[in-house]
């Protein structure tokens, strides 16, 4: 019997004792002023703490998967854009190169045009001089000088 009543005793210990915590518990909050004035609820309190810190920590993630996909799409733009960049100078190169090559074939032709030109008047006036060195007013030809109706009349004028 001794056992019987040591485990209804310490079963009577445990329950007075939970009571107690129980009663302390309730007493902390009903005499807490600033909960109960208040009314906060701690639990409720941390739960929103949780779900802003988690809230937080989704946007931190999601701006670092912004940034990252803004950093690769940038890089890819300048890429992109030195790429352009590199074939806009090569396309310059290539028509100021084809630009002088045109320039200078014009100038050929322009010089070979002149060229001709002056051949062509250098001939005229050589044709001109012989003409002239040959014609009967320089080498003073006496028949020139006579008049057809009577052949010993001399023309004043040639």
């Amino acid at each position: 019997m001794y056992n019987i009543n040591q485990s209804t005793d310490t079963k009577e210990a445990a329950a007075i004792k939970a009571r107690r915590n129980r009663e302390k518990e309730q007493q902390n909050r009903f005499f807490n002023v600033r909960n109960r004035v208040m009314g906060v609820d701690v639990q409720a309190l941390n739960n929103q703490v949780g779900d802003r810190k988690h809230r937080e920590a989704a946007e931190r993630s999601k701006e670092a998967a912004y940034d990252a996909l803004s950093n690769q799409l940038r890089l890819a733009m300048d890429a992109q854009a030195t790429h352009l960049a590199r074939l806009e100078e090569s396309c310059r190169v290539a028509m100021m190169c084809a630009m002088a090559n045109a320039n200078k074939a014009q100038a050929a032709a322009q010089a070979g045009h002149q060229r001709c030109e002056r051949q062509c008047e250098q001939k005229a006036n050589l044709a001109e001089i012989q003409h002239q060195s040959t014609s009967d007013l320089l080498t003073e030809n006496p028949q020139v000088a006579q008049h057809r109706m009577a052949p010993y009349w001399v023309l004043p004028y040639c």
